[in-house]
């Protein structure tokens, strides 16, 4: 079956890049009707075009906020997490006080399996801005990363006090206390959060997690198996199995 709404998307990314190239020498004037598209194919999956247009985006507004943010996320989507580590590195030497991209240079890190200079990032950012709920949770799953999960722990309850709605990290903290041997309390913060309209493909992961670590394999079996093969099905659950 043709996407049609990705075809209509590539039709008008192939628009735009013609109208840019006709005006002003090729300089794209309008970076934010680019980023619209760029962010619409980034949501349908298609990540891989998307960091192409974030990257046109910066060419001629390497400030453009979006377009960062908006590259980062692709880049580590697509599995080119140390690009993206240097990207937000090479932008902290131009400006060390940012805490977007300290921010997005953590999560960078996370991506690439590096806690140790996760948390050192989450850390200068809490250093220039101490209440960041983002620092918070993010040195909340460097610290899961390396199994100190009752530390991690009281990072997101540190983020829940300012703001007990946050449903980051409500779902990170769900999943830590199931991976600290409490899958019970883990389920019971989770189950409502996927209950939510539109709950995030992570709190469906971490609850089916919880589930299989509290022996409830049926219902572990049944989420993984709305994102997942049958083959990875299994092979999740006999890892989770092994962890018991």
């Amino acid at each position: 079956m043709i996407n049609l709404t990705k075809f209509t998307l590539i039709s008008a990314v192939t628009a735009l890049l013609c109208s840019c190239s006709m005006t002003d020498g090729g300089n794209n004037k309008s970076p934010e009707s680019l980023h619209r598209v760029a962010e619409s194919l980034q949501k349908s999956g298609d990540h891989a075009t998307s960091a192409r247009l974030y990257h046109q985006i910066l060419l001629s507004n390497p400030e453009f906020e979006p377009a960062i943010k908006g590259l980062g996320t692709s880049l580590r989507q697509t599995n080119q997490s140390n690009e993206a580590i240097n990207f937000f590195e090479d932008k902290l030497k131009q400006n060390p006080n940012s805490a977007m991209y300290l921010e997005e240079l953590g999560k960078s890190y996370i991506a690439a399996n590096m806690a140790q200079e996760g948390m050192k990032t989450y850390k200068s950012l809490l250093a220039i801005s101490p209440t960041n709920a983002a620092a918070m949770n993010g040195l909340g799953v460097c610290l899961d990363m390396e199994s100190q999960h009752t530390e991690a722990q009281s990072w997101y309850k540190k983020a829940l006090q300012d703001n007990p709605n946050n449903s980051n990290a409500k779902c990170n903290l769900g999943l830590s206390l199931a991976l600290s041997g409490t899958p019970k309390e883990g389920i019971a913060l989770l189950l409502p959060l996927s209950k939510e309209q539109n709950p995030s493909a992570n709190v469906q992961h971490n609850l089916a997690i919880a589930y299989a670590l509290d022996g409830q394999v049926t219902k572990a079996e049944e989420i993984f198996s709305q994102e997942l093969s049958s083959s990875e099905v299994k092979t999740n659950l006999a890892t989770l199995k092994s962890l018991k």
